[in-house]
């Protein structure tokens, strides 16, 4: 399971791949260099975190390296007979839109999980805040002990099963990060808070609402 730095990581490639897209658009001889680059740090980040797509992007890299050398990829077409350096730039752009495409779809699959954790967790957060469950912040302790010491509070509160479905939804470090997050925003982004029934207990219903990140 890919943590939410890893995937703000790999989706930071896509917004680093603009400037090829205007490097390509304004026919820099620079464009081949800076692809090749490109696909080397993408490959890295996917390796780094294990992800078997780092091959691909590999084999993409290794087709423009080898294009330098005048060897054209059977998938790149060309009428008559082009210069080495139209060679190069074709490849290169066919494999930036290629691997713009791989890691495009790992962020797309990832990304609808950490969506809804990021809602859940604001939703937690509001009505943990409005119980008076969520301890001031406390500067004589780190950062992690403290979110620590409110996810205790929230399992040992009526929110137990909102927590739990949280670190099955994301993990037990990312529930911290977008506990911590959400916290962050507490005085800036309105959120809806469930009723709340006479007694100060949290309702079926609304434990179910906030527990219903599980995953299916």
């Amino acid at each position: 399971m890919l943590r939410i730095t890893h995937v703000e990581e790999i989706a930071q490639l896509l917004l680093s791949a603009q400037a090829l897209v205007q490097q390509q658009a304004e026919r820099s001889y620079a464009f081949p260099e800076s692809a090749v680059a490109w696909l080397a740090r993408a490959e890295q980040v996917l390796a780094s975190r294990g992800i078997f797509q780092a091959g691909t992007i590999a084999a993409l890299r290794s087709e423009i390296i080898a294009a330098q050398h005048g060897q054209v990829p059977a998938n790149v077409t060309f009428r008559g007979s082009p210069t080495r350096g139209k060679v190069r730039s074709a490849v290169a752009a066919h494999a930036v839109q290629r691997a713009v495409a791989v890691v495009s779809a790992i962020v797309e699959e990832n990304q609808p999980r950490f969506r809804l954790a990021e809602e859940r967790m604001l939703q937690l957060v509001a009505v943990a805040l409005a119980g008076g469950l969520i301890p001031p912040d406390d500067e004589s302790i780190g950062r992690t002990d403290y979110l620590l010491d409110v996810r205790r509070r929230l399992l040992g509160s009526g929110y137990g099963d909102a927590v739990l479905a949280l670190d099955s939804l994301v993990g037990p470090n990312d529930m911290l990060v977008m506990l911590d997050r959400a916290l962050s925003l507490r005085n800036v982004v309105p959120v809806e808070v469930p009723a709340r029934p006479p007694g100060g207990q949290p309702s079926a219903g609304m434990q179910g609402s906030l527990a219903s990140a599980a995953p299916a």
